[in-house]
């Protein structure tokens, strides 16, 4: 009894609610809270700049939002997203300088930049900010060159050009208490600006002097003589020259026409005449849609009426009666601020209509199984928890039983609806539901089968399949005769003696669907045509257009058939379908097939076999479907599964032709030691640095509808020709690419193919590493020219080196031996006639002379003792026998620092023959008894000493200098090398041979 007085109490409730116009309507909002990204749940104020991104301002930060990501500025943020304070209050955007304007409260103002998201420090707020900075900023309008900033007492303007800066007590306007004027918003309409103040009225102003040119007091607002004070929450200007007015007093409508202003009831009802409202945006359309205590309305253009609208994911709609903040963007969406966070809803015709948990209580259907139409807006939901009544146009939802789980509700030739569920049939009728059988006692035998497809063929046919392989049954409803048609009766081969549907074409041919047969079946003679399918999953449903049947096997996908069942094509997941696990097909309008699955729905367009997916979060139910649950009637197609079903009107697929605003939304550039963000919405190049690791180039696709299904595709005109698609994913990760000029283009397409690229591409400039750079590789052509130059340098000088030993050795060869052996020959002439013994002598002293010399030559030649140690060894072996035959003590000595040294061949014969020539004039002339050779360093050069204790003679007596010592001068010089000789009368000799360096 109470719970019928309570559904009567809210019928009435609804009716009277009729009388005033109102309506409802369910929309699927698309919701953001702080799981999401969003800084706040407490929203105070919506803006989209003109590059299309969202700004929403919060109590406690800024948020700039791209349809994917929210990225926040708030006071303790790094210095590129640092502002104020974080109570943001208001915010306007100065569209010609790219520039964003923020208030917060007890913070004061904060400049961002729109082209690169970040903040900037705008010098014109400096002196504002001094005076603003401990002030309640509540409101602010940007007229020209004029920031007007409304506080709780007074107004302030800001020359943004100069930065001259107007407090209250200097605008002054004679009449007007500018100090205590509590501003509470500060619109544009036309070309003037309007100040709403709460308890006094509005102010408009000249936007040129920035006076005022009109005042209207509250009182001009009181419609009805209310006692509370005024309170304005929102002004929006409307069409041309109005302004709407959201007040504690309810919905104004201001025009501007002639001289002085005027204000009306814009709608004249309960809705807006005196309730509060919050918040006004008008529609393209030109609906204008409030916010109040109750909710959110929509008033339709021209008409009286109003529709509440409510969100079909939240039937409680707590949210809805707190919507401070409404904002209508460039596509015709309605963004709601609130306490509870962000939404917004398409004014389009949404498709899904989701039907899950009632309206006026907790009922909630939790998986559904069968459903069927029993009146205008009343339904039948069977389930896995009971059977459901479903008020569609008030959502509410009533438990009829909740003993068994129902599989099966269709209606029979005389309208009456029989149910089946786990326990049997039954009849639907005034007082609930009773077994078949006493309705239709011929139904006694099948009274216990629980059946699950139903098909009214005839007006006194019924055909009958059940759940538990029993085949399927006909059943005359006026005879009562009943015949069963299955393998075991050998009348109708069923698979497994499974049916799992039955479907009537356009011709009234009747198809019973097995697990892989289909038989075209006459219920009246019981004749039957096989259509065997190829083994590709479970048959489980049909449908027909105008030359094909379509249908639904499980495990394959989409199948198209001819008529007479031939030219088997099957769409799976590889062409676009959500899943191969299909449950349910539907034809819409012989031009759209509706597809149910395991995964979401999809709709195939016929003309162009084109897929569209849809799932929970475009407003389905769940993203699961349940086998059986479904059917068609009028323009509406009804399908469950968990979580309820959903009411789907075809009408409401719109192809979306507006393709997707694309920007680069932000690029990391990853080096050994950092990591350099970069944001600039019309960058046209960018330089990376030589020693970078990886390029990160993200994306942003400005479609709020479905921002998850929005795909991307690149190509790099330097790398590849054909474009590379990257799917969903909106960034792209650059690494090892070579030094120089890339060109990068981006595109990005909706789920309806409209699709839009960057209007300018990308040039990457990747800077080149050290040595990699043109200078490098010319140091390096230089480097490698001048090592070659030189090498043939070197080459030619050996080989001058080698014909100058060359020419040495023929001089020495002419000078020395051959000199010696013409004077053999001589000799050797002269013993012919004179003294052969005298003579012979000569000539063996000529010829030992000549094979020493022939020995000191081939031993310069010989590179085993081109050290300074085999050099003086050599000296010691030519002196020792000269030194001892005349009884001379011979001491040769070097050190070990030096003994090994390298000498060139020229400084070695060189050395060899000053050394030689010096031990012969020692021994001819010295009369030394002591000889002392020896190899040092004097200053770090390399010194030949020789020294003897003999006579030594007078320097300055040049008849003692004879040839030798010339020919060591010269011999010396031409190695390099410096000749010094030091001696005196009775002091010996020493002969010095230092190397200049």
């Amino acid at each position: 009894m109470l719970r019928c007085f309570l559904n009567t109490l809210l019928f009435l409730c609804l009716g009277y609610a009729s009388l005033w116009g109102q309506q409802k309507q369910f929309h699927s909002f698309h919701n953001y809270t702080q799981k999401d990204g969003l800084s706040s749940y407490n929203i105070t104020k919506i803006r989209q700049d003109k590059f299309g991104f969202f700004w929403i301002a919060t109590q406690d930060g800024l948020n700039c939002f791209d349809g994917r990501k929210f990225r926040v500025f708030n006071k303790v943020a790094q210095p590129l997203l640092a502002i104020k304070g974080n109570n943001v209050t208001d915010l306007v955007e100065d569209t010609l300088h790219n520039r964003l304007y923020l208030a917060a409260f007890s913070g004061g103002l904060s400049c961002i930049n729109t082209l690169t998201q970040t903040t900037l420090q705008d010098r014109a707020l400096q002196q504002a900010n001094v005076f603003l900075s401990k002030k309640w900023i509540r409101c602010l309008a940007l007229s020209g060159n004029t920031l007007w900033i409304g506080l709780y007492e007074g107004i302030c303007s800001l020359d943004l050009q100069t930065g001259e800066f107007s407090p209250p007590d200097k605008l002054a306007w004679k009449g007007i208490p500018t100090d205590t004027l509590r501003v509470k918003r500060i619109t544009t309409c036309g070309n003037r600006v309007v100040i709403c103040c709460d308890g006094y009225g509005l102010i408009v102003l000249d936007p040129k002097s920035g006076k005022p040119v009109n005042t209207l007091p509250a009182s001009m607002l009181n419609f009805y003589d209310d006692p509370v004070a005024l309170e304005f929450w929102n002004g929006e200007p409307g069409k041309g020259d109005t302004l709407y007015l959201a007040t504690n007093w309810g919905l104004r409508l201001m025009h501007f026409k002639g001289l002085q202003p005027t204000i009306e009831n814009p709608i004249g009802n309960s809705i807006t005449d005196k309730e509060t409202v919050f918040a006004c945006t008008p529609d393209a359309a030109g609906n204008l849609w409030i916010t109040n205590k109750q909710g959110l309305y929509r008033l339709t253009k021209g008409k009286g009426s109003y529709t509440l609208i409510q969100d079909v994911n939240n039937t409680e709609n707590t949210w809805g009666s707190i919507i401070y903040v409404l904002f209508n963007d460039k596509r015709n969406n309605i963004w709601a601020g609130s306490e509870e966070g962000l939404s917004y809803v398409s004014c389009h015709i949404n498709p899904f209509e989701k039907y899950y948990r009632s309206s006026i209580s907790p009922t909630r259907i939790q998986h559904a199984f069968a459903l069927y139409m029993e009146g205008k807006d009343s339904l039948l939901c069977g389930a896995s928890n009971g059977l459901y009544q479903v008020n569609l146009a008030e959502r509410s939802i009533q438990r009829i039983d909740s003993n068994s789980a129902y599989y099966l509700i269709g209606a029979l030739p005389d309208n009456q609806i029989l149910i089946s569920n786990n326990q049997g049939i039954f009849i639907r009728n005034q007082e609930g539901l009773v077994p078949a059988s006493t309705v239709y006692p011929a139904l006694k035998p099948l009274q216990h089968i629980q059946m699950n497809t139903l098909c009214s063929y005839s007006d006194s046919l019924v055909v009958l399949s059940s759940l538990f392989n029993n085949g399927l049954y006909v059943w005359n409803c006026k005879s009562g005769q009943i015949r069963s048609f299955s393998r075991r009766q050998k009348n109708l081969l069923l698979d497994d003696e499974t049916v799992t549907s039955l479907f009537m074409d356009k011709q009234k041919n009747l198809f019973v669907i097995s697990t892989s047969t289909i038989f075209r079946f006459n219920p009246v003679t019981g004749e039957n045509k096989v259509y065997h399918i190829p083994d590709k999953g479970v048959l489980m449903d049909m449908c027909e257009t105008s030359h094909h049947y379509w249908l639904a096997i499980y495990g394959a996908g989409l199948v198209r058939v001819n008529k007479d069942f031939t030219g088997l094509r099957i769409f799976s997941e590889k062409e676009g379908l959500c899943n191969n696990g299909v449950n349910k097909v539907f034809a819409y309008k012989d031009n759209m097939i509706l597809v149910t699955s395991n995964n979401g729905l999809s709709t195939l367009d016929i003309p162009s076999l084109r897929f569209r997916n849809y799932a929970q979060s475009d407003g389905l139910h769940s993203n699961a479907f349940e086998q059986s649950s479904g059917f068609q009637t009028g323009n509406f197609i009804y399908a469950g599964g968990i979580n309820g079903f959903t009411r789907i009107n075809p009408a409401g697929f719109t192809n979306d032709t507006i393709p997707p605003q694309i920007r680069i939304s932000g690029i990391q550039i990853h080096t050994p030691g950092s990591t350099k963000d970069t944001t600039h919405l019309q960058m046209q190049s960018l330089k990376i640095p030589s020693d970078v690791l990886q390029t990160s180039i993200f994306f942003s696709a400005l479609h709020f509808s479905n921002p998850d299904k929005i795909s991307f595709a690149y190509k790099i005109d330097e790398l590849q020709k054909d474009w590379i698609d990257i799917g969903h994913q909106n960034n792209i990760n650059l690494i090892g690419l070579a030094p120089g000029t890339y060109s990068l283009f981006v595109k990005a397409m909706n789920e309806d193919g409209a699709m839009s690229s960057l209007s300018v591409p990308l040039k990457l400039i990747y800077l080149p590493k050290w040595y990699q750079t043109l200078l490098f590789k010319i140091s390096i052509l230089l480097i490698a020219g001048g090592i070659l130059l030189g090498f043939f340098q070197y080459r030619i000088f050996q080989l001058r080196q080698q014909q100058q030993i060359r020419k040495d050795i023929a001089s020495d060869l002419h000078d020395d031996i051959g000199s010696t052996l013409n004077t053999v020959k001589i000799y050797a002439h002269l013993a012919k006639s004179g003294d052969q013994v005298n003579l012979l002598q000569q000539m063996e002293e000529s010829v030992s002379q000549a094979i020493t010399g022939l020995r000191d030559l081939l031993w310069v030649l010989d590179e085993k003792d081109d050290s300074v140690a085999g050099l003086l060894e050599r000296i010691k072996k030519m002196t020792s026998p000269v030194t001892i035959a005349h009884q001379i003590a011979l001491h040769c000595s070097t050190n070990e620092a030096i003994g090994g040294r390298i000498l060139s061949k020229k400084e070695k014969r060189n050395l060899l023959l000053i050394a030689k020539e010096a031990v012969n004039n020692a021994i001819k002339y010295a009369d030394c008894t002591m000889l002392e050779i020896r190899f040092m360093e004097v200053n770090n050069k390399l010194t030949l000493q020789i020294r003897d204790n003999g006579k030594g003679f007078d320097l300055n007596d040049r008849s003692d200098t004879g040839y030798g010592l010339r020919n060591m001068q010269d011999r010396a010089t031409q190695i390099g090398y410096q000749l010094k000789l030091n001696t005196a009368p009775g002091n010996g000799v020493e002969v010095w041979v230092m190397k200049n360096r």
